[in-house]
C-alpha cells in the first residue's frame, strides 16, 4: 500500500486538483491494485477517529467509526512527522551500493575543496541512502550530520512552483492572469502583459540582478513584506517582450511571490507551510530568516584552493524570497523532489505540465544548452540518456541541486557549504548511479591492471595512465591525463590534484561505468578491457575524450 500525509490548515474540505480532498491531519492510503481510497482523521497519531471511504476522482460518501484497529492500520501508513519517516524506511542500498555512494560523495568534497556536503537518494519513495563527509562548521570543529540545514540557493524555485501550482489547484491563482491584479503597484511597462507562467518558465523578459537596488531597497535590508522588495528592479526596462526569449530571473520569482501572497492571503512562509512543506511533513526545511537560523544550520564559506575556506556572514535573501533563501536537509529536499514527480503534491496532470518545456511566442522551447524549462523545472538527459528533471543552485556560502526523474523512481538531493563552479547535475546523476543499479558497485568482474592510454580531449591530444583494482569490495581506480586534460586546469590551478579518482558505479553490457571525480565535480568514463586493451570514453563537462590503453609493462 502506498500512504502520504496531507493537512489543510482551514480545517474544511477543500478540493484539490483530480478530485483529492483534504480535512486536518489526514493520512490518505490508496490500494495500488483498486480505485478505493482511506483517509484517517483526527488529532494525530493516537487520535485516529473516523476512516472515510470513497472511490479515486469522487467526493467521500461513506465514513466508519472505529477505535482499536487505527493501531493495526497505522503499520502500513507513512508515520507523521520527518524524523519518523527516515527512522521507519528500511534502508535497501545493498552495503556495496552505500560504501560506493560515501565514496563518491568524499572524492567531490576533496577535489571541491568545500568544507562540508550531505547528499540524499530516495528511490520509489523510500530514502535509500544519505551521505555526510567534512564539517558544517570549521572552527568549531562540528560535523556535517544528516540533521545538517543546508541553503538552498535557487532549488528555493522549485517550492515556490509547487506553491504556485497548490494555489493554481485551489482555485487561488490564476496562471494566466496579469501579475498587476495581484501586484496593483507593479509598474505598466507600455502594457506588458506579465503572468504567473510566464514568471515561472523566466519568460517574462525580467532581468537577472542586472538592474543596481536603490539604496533604500538593498540587498542587506531585511523585509517582512516581498513586495516592498520589488523596488529594486520594477522600473527596470523589460529585457524584451514577455514571452519572445528565455532570461533566467531571480527577480522573476520575487515577483511571482508576491503575486502568490496576494492571492493566498498569507505571507510566503505561511502558505508555504499550509500547501507545501506541512502536507509533506517536511519539518527540516525553512525559509531562512539570518536573524534567527534554524537547528542545525551549517557555517558558510567562501573556498579559496590556495588558502583555503573562509567562513562568511549570511546575506539577508528576503529581498528574493521565492527566489533564493531556504534551508533544508538533504534528506527533506530529496523527500521533496522524490513526492512531486510522483504526481503526489499535485495532480499528475498539473506535474506533467510543470515538467513540460514553455513555448515561446515563436514556437520555440523555453531553456538554454543542455536543458529546456518548463513551470520552473529543468528537464534534459542523464549520462545514460534518460530523461531527469533538476534545478541547481548557487548563492555565496552554497552549490546545490535536486534531480530527480519523472514519475518519481528516484530523487537525489546534493548540498555543499560553500559556491563552488561545477557541472553539478551530472555529479548528482553519477552519485546517485550505484543505489540506482541492479548491479555495478561491487568489485564483481573489476578490470585490475595498469594501461598507459593516448587520446583526444575536446579535439586536442591527450596522453596519462590508467589504473583500476578492486578495492574494500569495490571497483576503484585513478586517471592520470599528461595533456590536454589536465591542462585545462593548470593555468588557473597549477596545484590541482592530478590523479582523478575513479569509482565503478554501474555496467552497461562488457562496459565499466566509472564516476570521475575532478575539479568540476564528477564525469561519466565508460571502459571496456578486452584482451589487455583498454578503451575509454565520456566527457568533462561537456567536453568529449576517447582513449586507447595497453597495459604497462
Amino acid at each position: 500500500m502506498t500512504g502520504s500525509v496531507a493537512f489543510d490548515v482551514d480545517g474544511a474540505y477543500s478540493k484539490r486538483g483530480r478530485g483529492k480532498y483534504m480535512r486536518p491531519d489526514a493520512i490518505f492510503v490508496q490500494h495500488e491494485s483498486s480505485r478505493l481510497r482511506w483517509a484517517f482523521f483526527g488529532g494525530g497519531r493516537a487520535d485516529l477517529s473516523h476512516i472515510w471511504i470513497w472511490s479515486s476522482g469522487h467526493r467521500p460518501t461513506a465514513v466508519v467509526a472505529f477505535s482499536f484497529l487505527f493501531a493495526c492500520l497505522l503499520s502500513v501508513v507513512a508515520p507523521l512527522s520527518a524524523q519518523d519517516q527516515t527512522a521507519a524506511v528500511p534502508d535497501v542500498a545493498t552495503p556495496a551500493k552505500a560504501r560506493a555512494a560515501d565514496r563518491v560523495l568524499e572524492n567531490i568534497r576533496s577535489f571541491s575543496h568545500v568544507p562540508g556536503a550531505s547528499a540524499a537518494v530516495m528511490i520509489d519513495g523510500e530514502l535509500v541512502w544519505t551521505g555526510v563527509s567534512g564539517w558544517a562548521d570549521l572552527e568549531e570543529e562540528i560535523p556535517v550530520t544528516p540533521e545538517s540545514r543546508f541553503r538552498l540557493a535557487s532549488v528555493t524555485k522549485l517550492y515556490t512552483a509547487a506553491l504556485a501550482l497548490r494555489l493554481w489547484e485551489e482555485g487561488l491563482l490564476d496562471l494566466d492572469a496579469d501579475v498587476g491584479r495581484y501586484v496593483p503597484s507593479w509598474p505598466d511597462h507600455n502594457g506588458a502583459v506579465i503572468t504567473p507562467r510566464l514568471l515561472a518558465a523566466h519568460t517574462a523578459g525580467i532581468n537577472h540582478y542586472q538592474s543596481r537596488p536603490r539604496d533604500d531597497s538593498a540587498p542587506g535590508r531585511h523585509y517582512d513584506e516581498i513586495v516592498d522588495a520589488l523596488a529594486a528592479f520594477a522600473d527596470a526596462p523589460l529585457l524584451q517582450p514577455p514571452g519572445e526569449e528565455y532570461s533566467y530571473s531571480s527577480y522573476g520569482y520575487a515577483l511571482l511571490n508576491a503575486a502568490m501572497t496576494s492571492a493566498s492571503g498569507r505571507t510566503y512562509t505561511e502558505a508555504l507551510d499550509s500547501f507545501v512543506l506541512q502536507p509533506l511533513a517536511l519539518s527540516e526545511t525553512s525559509v531562512e530568516d539570518v536573524r534567527l537560523l534554524p537547528p542545525n544550520a551549517v557555517t558558510l564559506y567562501r573556498v579559496n584552493r590556495e588558502s583555503g575556506a573562509t567562513a562568511i556572514r549570511p546575506n539577508d535573501q528576503s529581498f528574493v524570497w521565492g527566489a533564493s533563501g531556504m534551508r533544508a536537509t538533504a534528506r527533506d529536499l530529496a523527500r521533496f523532489g522524490s513526492v512531486f514527480l510522483s504526481g503526489t503534491l499535485v495532480s499528475e496532470e498539473t506535474r506533467d505540465m510543470a515538467l513540460t518545456p514553455a513555448r515561446l511566442l515563436d514556437g520555440r522551447t523555453a531553456g538554454i544548452g543542455r536543458y529546456e524549462v518548463g513551470f520552473g523545472w529543468r528537464s534534459g538527459l542523464d549520462w545514460d540518456g534518460r530523461p531527469v528533471a533538476h534545478h541547481a543552485g548557487l548563492t555565496p556560502g552554497a552549490r546545490t541541486v535536486l534531480l530527480g526523474y519523472p514519475g518519481g523512481h528516484a530523487a537525489v538531493a546534493l548540498l555543499l557549504n560553500a559556491t563552488w563552479t561545477s557541472r553539478i547535475e551530472t555529479t548528482a546523476e553519477l552519485l546517485a548511479a550505484p543505489l540506482m543499479e541492479s548491479g555495478g558497485a561491487d568489485d564483481t568482474d573489476c578490470p585490475t591492471g595498469a594501461w598507459q592510454f593516448d587520446g583526444e580531449f575536446d579535439g586536442d591530444a591527450d596522453r596519462g595512465e590508467i589504473r583500476l583494482a578492486p578495492d574494500d569490495g569495490l571497483c576503484l581506480g585513478t586517471f592520470r591525463s599528461e595533456g590536454a586534460l589536465i591542462a585545462m586546469w593548470l593555468d588557473n590551478q597549477p596545484n590541482v590534484q592530478r590523479d582523478f579518482p575513479l569509482v565503478r558505479v554501474a555496467r552497461r553490457g562488457n562496459a565499466h561505468i566509472f564516476a570521475m571525480a575532478n575539479p568540476w565535480g564528477l564525469a561519466q568514463v565508460r571502459i571496456t578491457v578486452e584482451e589487455d586493451e583498454l578503451r575509454g570514453q565520456g566527457d568533462v563537462a561537456g567536453r568529449p575524450f576517447s582513449i586507447e590503453g595497453r597495459p604497462v609493462r
